[in-house]
């Protein structure tokens, strides 16, 4: 994942749906553009152009799982207040931050798509039962176009997304 991400800011996006790595998958190399989490390397690098000023790609790429996480337990206040209530969002966002799994696999300097993944699905679900709760309907079809744009995005970050995806497309 960083070397893919490395690649990107170094040569651009367009370079990397062209590159072949001849490094990896001995002898014949790998399409990693055709096999990879694109969007954990895309956005990354991206947010990297735009904040990682004076800071090297690697430790931004340590940081990064702590920001998504981070930014993950808002937006499971967000969604578990929807459904519950303030009281339940906030515990649930406390449960959340202090998960060993959650932390072991996202926040402890694992360049990996589990966090941004989790990240937009459970912002994807949010604007999803918003939308529904919403009455203005202009509103919740923004919600909804929203949440899809996302969850699209989060199936091309993390294999793990179905887990979002299976329910909503059973409730529709």
């Amino acid at each position: 994942n960083f070397r893919a991400t490395e690649y990107i800011v170094e040569n651009g996006i367009n370079s990397y749906f062209t590159w072949h790595d001849d490094l990896s998958w001995y002898p014949h190399g790998r399409d990693v553009s055709y096999d990879s989490q694109n969007a954990l390397h895309i956005i990354t690098a991206i947010l990297y152009w735009l904040f990682g000023a004076n800071t090297s790609l690697y430790d931004f790429t340590i940081i990064i799982p702590v920001i998504f996480g981070s930014v993950t337990t808002f937006f499971v206040f967000l969604l578990v207040r929807i459904i519950a209530g303030t009281s339940a969002g906030m515990l649930s966002s406390l449960l959340f931050s202090v998960s060993l799994p959650i932390i072991f696999r996202g926040t402890l300097g694992w360049f990996k798509s589990e966090p941004l993944g989790l990240c937009l699905g459970i912002l994807s679900v949010y604007l999803f039962l918003s939308g529904i709760k919403n009455e203005k309907s202009n509103l919740s079809f923004l919600r909804f176009i929203m949440g899809g744009i996302l969850l699209s995005i989060a199936i091309s970050a993390w294999g793990g997304i179905q887990f979002f995806v299976i329910p909503i497309a059973i409730f529709i």
